[in-house]
């Protein structure tokens, strides 16, 4: 294989930051994520002196002309704290340790709507862009299968009027 396939396969842009759709609540082991009605911006205030503190509505463009490349890293996630240990494709999973990292089957049942036994969820980001901000790939977390698939369908059915570049979405 060519360098230039390694390369391309391996691409991705750097990001200036994330943002979120949700809070954590809670204390301890207890802790659970839950929707608010704004974004949750970084800390920094790069978005916030633009949009205000808890913006309910931003103007983003896409860096891509395609719903799979601005919709990436799909994959079923355990966390522990802050840490992924284990990403899943549906199919083989890898758990990621100290020691290095293993490779195993994924004992995901074929029902796509059964809870995984290992408690993975859903997981996926949305690269856009932040017009009157720094110019780079903001990242949006996204849980949730059905929210994940509602997000890609409606990416598809915008890319069915021409490439995700040419309009800004609010």
């Amino acid at each position: 294989m060519s360098i230039m396939k390694v390369l391309e396969q391996r691409m991705r842009t750097s990001r200036l930051g994330t943002i979120g759709l949700g809070i954590v609540v809670g204390n301890g082991d207890k802790q659970r994520p839950s929707e608010v009605d704004y974004f949750v911006l970084p800390q920094d205030g790069t978005i916030a002196r633009v949009y205000g503190e808890h913006p309910k509505r931003l103007t983003v463009r896409f860096p891509w002309p395609e719903p799979e490349q601005v919709l990436h890293s799909i994959a079923f996630t355990l966390r522990a704290g802050k840490s992924v240990v284990r990403r899943c494709d549906g199919e083989r999973y890898t758990e990621i340790a100290h020691g290095g990292d293993v490779v195993a089957q994924c004992q995901r049942p074929s029902d796509p709507y059964a809870q995984c036994p290992a408690k993975c969820r859903a997981t996926a980001r949305l690269s856009v862009i932040v017009p009157k901000t720094p110019f780079g790939i903001w990242e949006i977390g996204l849980g949730g299968l059905q929210r994940i698939a509602t997000v890609l369908g409606d990416l598809r059915f915008c890319r069915g009027t021409g490439p995700l570049t040419q309009f800004p979405f609010e």
